[in-house]
């Protein structure tokens, strides 16, 4: 009986030592924490306010973006639209705490519409603004 214990025990402890693998029974190393999204491609990001040229003329054009995202998303490939003009994005980093204001093309004051298009071609966010809004507002029958 004590022979058939010690040879069930040597067997299991051969077994172990050949099939566990290397490091088998240690800690796994911990895992980087992520500092930045990397796919780009469909973040929840909007145009929160548009800026047009102010009325005396100056040079003042600006979008805020806003990002409803945990992690900084990295804008490269990124591209504003307004009208047929288009502003890249690139380098431009959103946090969720903090909304991003960038210059754009250039804004009418009498309206228009900025869209915002990631880096898969995908529309994120829309917004118009004076006359292009009431436009949008007289077609959908609101008052």
């Amino acid at each position: 009986m004590w022979l058939d214990l010690l040879l069930c025990i040597s067997a299991l402890t051969v077994f172990f030592l050949i099939a566990a693998p290397r490091g088998a029974g240690a800690d796994p190393p911990p895992m980087p924490s992520p500092r930045m999204r990397e796919v780009t491609c469909g973040a929840d990001i909007s145009i929160s306010d548009v800026t047009p040229r102010p009325a005396d003329g100056r040079i003042g054009e600006s979008v805020v973006l806003t990002s409803f995202e945990p992690l900084p998303v990295d804008l490269t490939g990124w591209t504003l639209q307004v009208g047929r003009r288009r502003a890249r994005l690139e380098g431009r980093i959103v946090t969720f705490d903090a909304p991003l204001t960038v210059g754009s093309p250039p804004l009418r004051d009498n309206g228009g519409e900025a869209s915002l298009i990631d880096a898969c071609g995908i529309t994120v966010s829309r917004m118009r603004w004076g006359a292009a809004l009431e436009a949008s507002d007289l077609a959908s029958g609101r008052p």
